[in-house]
């Protein structure tokens, strides 16, 4: 258990800025949970942590969708392994989507937030959907739960830092031409990320 305290906290040391500081956090956490469990937890959390001092060295805002894809896949392989069965997944995307740019860490907080309220705290845990959608010059991205709604998470602390910070970045790249929605009055929680499209060969490289 030393070990994984040491590599938790090592994750808040090596990515320190604030908007990769959210989601060091959450990575922190599921590592003190699984890491003594399997190899391949250390692998996933290797991966986070390339990912994040990269994008930090290199002062990278945006990344290609297929590259936060495979980041934010990884984080979930780590839940995977402290949830078990408690978590059902699905994940899919249109192809024409995956080579547009995105907020780096865009999807993540949203994915964290979900398996916080809708996920973990109950015994038969729930279903999580995330979905890239790509039409014409919007790119949609939806994360979106089986758990006790938006209200249920706001009296929880739901709305917390990672989705404002979330908000504060989309206003700073996108000047209004980006939206973050949350649906009310249905089951569940469904947060609708809706981007302009740039595409590109940007991001990692």
């Amino acid at each position: 258990m030393a070990v994984a305290v040491g590599i938790a906290e090592g994750v808040g040391e090596v990515l320190p800025y604030r908007r990769i500081g959210v989601v060091a956090v959450g990575v922190g956490r599921v590592a003190v949970a699984i890491i003594i469990l399997r190899g391949i937890g250390l692998r996933r959390i290797g991966d986070l942590l390339r990912y994040g001092l990269r994008l930090h060295r290199e002062a990278i805002d945006e990344v290609t969708l297929r590259e936060e894809w495979d980041f934010t896949r990884s984080y979930l392989d780590l839940e995977a392994l402290r949830l078990g069965d408690r978590l059902r997944l699905r994940m899919e995307a249109d192809d024409g989507a995956m080579d547009c740019l995105v907020p780096a860490f865009v999807l993540q907080p949203l994915v964290e937030n979900a398996i916080r309220h809708a996920v973990a705290p109950r015994a038969r845990g729930g279903t999580l959907e995330v979905e890239a959608r790509r039409n014409g010059g919007v790119l949609r991205l939806i994360v979106a739960d089986d758990g006790p709604g938006l209200k249920a998470a706001r009296a929880d602390g739901g709305q917390g830092l990672g989705l404002q910070l979330l908000k504060d970045r989309l206003q700073a790249l996108y000047a209004g031409a980006a939206r973050l929605h949350l649906p009310t009055g249905q089951e569940g929680l469904r947060a609708e990320l809706e981007l302009p499209v740039r595409a590109g060969n940007g991001g990692l490289g």
